[in-house]
């Protein structure tokens, strides 16, 4: 039977599907997305693995500069996101317990300005269990067989070539699906509507680290930036 919490965060995910519908571009706007898009792409497919990292910054850029046009034009796109508090922290607790998940001298709590995370309620030992996760929480690309996704994924080159974005778009059918609710739906709730990682690092934050062989490694794999983008 589902709880009164469970049916509010399936209410919660009806009215962010219902309102993301109704939100559409202009066919100007759509049709210039589509070529930042498609430019962005060209820029990520084209550059070798082996190249200078003036080369490499040049064409970051360049990337940089489209993704901030892109941005701006899906800005109207966006619906703000409900952020997560300790009832959805429950629920994915009780969720993760009713489905063989085991949490050992452990809870999920929330730390003065910083954010959930794992707090100790009890002294652990070297070599204890802290946290076990069955597969059958875990998403992975198993777990797209039998969904909506799967022709797509089993006709989509690109998609079979990128794991990374073929689950990206499974966990966006899930959560906004609207036949029935997401078995993942309370861990979905119980996620931050918003992180930081280099990806979304400006070209202000990326000149810091000039000098540093982080910044070469970024800009090899800038094309993520696009992926995780364009999704």
């Amino acid at each position: 039977m589902m709880s009164r919490r469970m049916k509010k965060s399936k209410v919660n995910s009806e009215v962010l599907t219902r309102d993301f519908k109704n939100i559409k571009l202009s066919r100007q706007k759509e049709a210039k997305r589509k070529n930042l898009i498609n430019t962005l792409f060209m820029h990520a497919s084209t550059l070798p693995q082996k190249i200078k990292i003036s080369t490499l910054w040049e064409n970051h850029t360049q990337i940089y500069d489209i993704l901030l046009q892109l941005i701006h034009i899906e800005s109207e796109l966006k619906v703000p996101l409900p952020k997560r508090n300790n009832m959805n922290i429950a629920d994915l607790e009780l969720w993760a317990k009713e489905n063989g998940a085991e949490m050992n001298n452990v809870k999920i709590a929330e730390f003065k300005n910083y954010d959930y995370g794992l707090q100790a309620i009890d002294s652990i030992q070297e070599g204890n269990v802290i946290v076990s996760i069955p597969k059958k929480l875990m998403i992975t690309l198993d777990c797209i067989k039998g969904s909506a996704l799967e022709t797509l994924y089993n006709e989509d080159i690109v998609l079979q070539q990128l794991p990374n974005v073929a689950l990206a778009i499974f966990i966006l059918t899930e959560k906004f699906r609207i036949d029935k609710p997401s078995f993942w739906l309370p861990y979905f709730s119980a996620l931050p509507n918003s992180y930081s990682t280099c990806v979304y690092f400006s070209i202000d934050d990326l000149n810091e680290l000039k000098g540093s062989p982080a910044l070469g490694t970024y800009l090899k794999y800038s094309s993520i930036t696009i992926l995780y983008n364009n999704v």
